[in-house]
Formats: C-alpha cells, sequence, structure tokens
C-alpha cells in the first residue's frame, strides 16, 4: 500500500531536504530582493514628500495672467522676448519653478499662443474643465 506509484521513484529522505532547503533559499532570495526594493522606495519616498508638498501649496500657473502680468511689468514685446531668451536676463533670481512657468510664458508669447489659452476665473479649482495648460502646476 505504501509502495509507489507506476513511473515515479520514491525520493529518499536526502533528496527531499536538497529540495526542500533549494527552494527555501530561493523563497529567501527573492524576499531579500523585495525588502531591498521596499526600502529604497520609502528612502525615495521620504526624499520626495517634501517637494511635492511643497508643489501642491503653490498656486495654480494662469498662463494668460502671468503673460499680462509680464507684458505691462516687463514691458516685453516680440524683440525683447527674444533678447530675454537669448540671454535669461529676465529669468534670473527665480525660483526654479518660476523660472520654468516665466519660460513657458515667454516661448509661448514668442510663438504667440499665449492668446489661445483662456483665463482661469479664481473660484475653479484644479479638477475643474479649464485648459489643462492654464492650470499646469510647473
Amino acid at each position: 500500500a505504501d509502495e509507489p506509484a507506476a513511473g515515479m521513484q520514491a525520493e529518499s529522505y536526502e533528496d527531499l531536504c536538497k529540495r526542500h532547503v533549494e527552494r527555501l533559499l530561493s523563497a529567501a532570495s527573492t524576499h531579500a530582493k523585495q525588502t531591498d526594493l521596499s526600502q529604497r522606495v520609502a528612502t525615495w519616498k521620504k526624499k520626495v514628500a517634501s517637494e511635492l508638498h511643497k508643489c501642491e501649496k503653490r498656486e495654480a500657473f494662469d498662463l494668460a495672467q502671468v503673460a499680462e502680468v509680464l507684458k505691462k511689468d516687463e514691458g516685453l514685446s516680440s524683440s525683447s522676448i527674444t533678447e530675454c531668451l537669448e540671454k535669461g536676463e529676465c529669468l534670473q533670481a527665480e525660483e526654479t519653478f518660476e523660472v520654468a512657468r516665466k519660460f513657458l510664458v515667454l516661448l509661448m508669447l514668442k510663438s504667440d499662443t499665449v492668446s489661445l489659452v483662456t483665463p482661469l476665473s479664481g473660484k475653479e479649482n484644479v479638477g475643474s474643465s479649464a485648459p489643462p495648460a492654464a492650470k499646469s502646476k510647473l
């Protein structure tokens, strides 16, 4: 009754132990890789969390409003936009996200595409149906 089925050989106790140890080592290796990855993700998350929090606190980016401010306050014309983009003088002493925003607006002013973006009304939030470019969180 305890004889092995036809075609199957009885494994020795030593063979069973070897297979079990091999499976255990394989599982331990997989677990170690997953643990290392989860530690790396946790470290990355800590580094990025504060920056994401800062980004979420910033007000929505309204391309049309920034374009109007640049036109009025800095008196930008087509030629002065080109000069500003080439020399970068108007982009100095700003926070990184402000430089990116201003650069985008200057490029759009240069290509005359800012007029295609409708201004935000102030009551709308990031989840509303305004054009995505007008609400970017750069």
